[in-house]
């Protein structure tokens, strides 16, 4: 009977403890505000799957709980189909980003200050930070496993808004703008591409090219040009040679220029006395003339 018991009490100490690690492992998720809206993908979202973390700049702030299809609007371009993918997010890791600059809230007053806390406590996130500009795109967790994740970041408002797809009606959901990735961007560009047309347009241009350097003109041009190398070539040699010549020659010019100076430079000097007797002389006469 004892040990009937015992076993009975230790079921029931198992099954509490057991309750406890899930209260500890949800983390109290049972009893937080969450937040729900929807995201419109154009593009296949093979890899994402239920329970994929929602992540803003990398922070974990939500999960992903259903993904389904839709029909698409203008759009979804020719497809016709809207993939749209649902999230739970946690209000109390949102509504801090609806808090007022810490600067701007030194500076109120401490009554405004506590109403918009207030206010923003009570007021859903979701449809706040959408309109600031919240957009999600589609990110990969890990290159080996091709998982997905949503990525959220907040961007210019006007954009967003642009980018948000039309609500379907009866949703109920705030819809957060959706927006390609750059490898989903560059393989839209690649496919826009006429890779048949491109090669056309590169094999014309190989032949031209081939006909051009195949033309009797081509050939002579490329003659003359090989001849006009060859006859620089040789004037630059001819050049080197005879340039030392030509210097040493000049320098001697030179050298002869110097000498002749420095032999006249003395008989001037002689001359110089002789010239002021002259000018004396001339000046007595002049002055005899004039009495």
């Amino acid at each position: 009977m004892r040990s009937a018991a015992l076993r009975v009490g230790a079921f029931a100490v198992a099954g509490l403890a057991l309750l406890a690690l899930a209260l500890v492992t949800a983390g109290g998720r049972w009893w937080s505000t969450t937040e729900r809206a929807v995201m419109h993908f154009q593009t296949s979202v093979y890899g994402l799957q239920v329970g994929a973390p929602v992540v803003l700049r990398g922070v974990q702030v939500g999960q992903v709980i259903a993904i389904g299809l839709a029909p698409g609007g203008a759009s979804s371009g020719t497809s016709g189909i809207a993939l749209p993918v649902t999230a739970e997010f946690d209000a109390a890791l949102l509504r801090p980003l609806l808090q007022p600059p810490a600067d701007a809230s030194a500076t109120a007053s401490a009554t405004a200050t506590t109403s918009a806390s207030t206010a923003a406590h009570d007021a859903a996130a979701l449809p706040a930070l959408i309109a600031r500009g919240l957009v999600a795109r589609l990110a990969t967790q890990s290159l080996l496993t091709g998982l997905l994740y949503v990525d959220l970041d907040l961007g210019p408002a006007t954009s967003a808004s642009a980018a948000a797809p039309p609500a379907p009606a009866g949703s109920g959901l705030p819809q957060i703008p959706t927006a390609p990735t750059r490898l989903q961007t560059l393989q839209a560009q690649l496919e826009g591409l006429d890779l048949g047309q491109i090669g056309r347009d590169l094999a014309a241009v190989a032949a031209a090219t081939r006909e051009l350097l195949a033309a009797p003109r081509a050939r002579e041009a490329l003659g003359r040009t090989a001849d006009a190398a060859q006859a620089v070539q040789q004037l630059a040699r001819a050049l080197q040679r005879d340039a030392g010549p030509l210097a040493r020659s000049v320098e001697d010019t030179l050298t002869q220029a110097r000498r002749a100076v420095s032999q006249v430079e003395p008989l001037v000097q002689a001359a110089t006395p002789a010239l002021r007797g002259v000018e004396q002389a001339a000046s007595q006469v002049a002055a005899a003339a004039s009495q």
